[in-house]
């Protein structure tokens, strides 16, 4: 048998290989050991409920309110074992898995918000604070990132 086509069929099986390992790594689900950290993400938001069509709004601002303060709490979490001997690669895994269990949840408590809304027939309503509800992640996202990368720059400089 020719090297050449051994070679070859050894490197397409190690790149094959590595491929698999990476995509299994990458996607796999990340399991939030942290209980302090776990109950932050996951633990149920408590509402004021009522039948109400302007008590919606007290309870997405109540909603607004709570996530915000959930996640200065990640973000100082993440800064004090920043600071302890927990690589950057745990910290991404265990924080990125938390931060999408705790958006997932407030997605969902939102769109139950967003749903009692349109059942009502307040349609503009309804838009207009999911609008604003996508905006408001969005800003969040940015001041995580900004502050990450403020933290880093400060460890390193």
């Amino acid at each position: 048998m020719n090297v050449k086509y051994m070679i070859a069929g050894f490197l397409l099986a190690l790149f094959i290989g590595g491929g698999a390992m990476i995509y299994v790594w990458f996607t796999s689900e990340v399991v939030i050991d942290d209980e302090e950290v776990k109950e932050i993400a996951a633990a149920p938001y408590e509402l004021e409920e009522s039948d109400q069509p302007t008590s919606v709004k007290n309870e997405y601002e109540s909603l607004m309110t709570e996530a915000e303060s959930r996640i200065l709490a990640l973000e100082e979490n993440a800064m004090e074992d920043m600071n302890g001997e927990t690589s950057y690669l745990e910290l991404y895994q265990k924080y990125s898995a938390a931060a999408e269990e705790l958006e997932d949840h407030t997605d969902e408590t939102f769109e139950s918000l967003h749903q009692q809304l349109l059942e009502e027939g307040m349609e503009d309503e309804a838009a207009f604070l999911k609008q604003q509800y996508e905006s408001r992640k969005e800003e969040w996202r940015q001041s995580i990132v900004e502050e990450v990368e403020r933290r880093m720059s400060e460890g390193s400089g």
